[in-house]
């Protein structure tokens, strides 16, 4: 940020700024463009595995799900723990967890009372 306050720093800014910028009003200097910024989707994906699961479900509950389990160890330990992780229902977790199972994505691991949730 420039203090325009202080004379001879504006006058520095304004002097290397380019021609671009200072038809526009501001004072930077010239900006490289990268071809090759925009990647192609199959390389996005390949850096990204988690990225393909969210683009298939949009960024539902079904979504936040997932994540927690695999960043959390703790939150597959039962449906209420996927609630508390999640901000949700066990009502509204119970049926995302129906379509995620149903998808094997997930498997429901009954223990003693409680249910694991685990990735597939």
């Amino acid at each position: 940020m420039i203090n325009r306050k202080t004379e001879k720093l504006s006058l520095l800014a304004k002097a290397e700024s380019c021609g671009i910028a200072q038809k526009w009003g501001l004072w930077c200097g010239s900006v490289q463009l990268k071809d090759d910024a925009v990647r192609p989707i199959e390389w996005i994906m390949a850096k990204n595995p988690a990225l393909k699961q969210r683009a298939i479900f949009g960024g539902n509950l079904r979504v936040s799900i997932l994540e927690s389990i695999a960043r959390n160890s703790r939150a597959g330990q039962s449906e209420s723990a996927l609630s508390r992780y999640c901000h949700a229902t066990r009502k509204a977790v119970r049926e995302a967890l129906d379509h995620l199972e149903f998808c094997q994505i997930i498997r429901r691991e009954s223990i003693g009372k409680k249910v694991q949730i685990t990735l597939t």
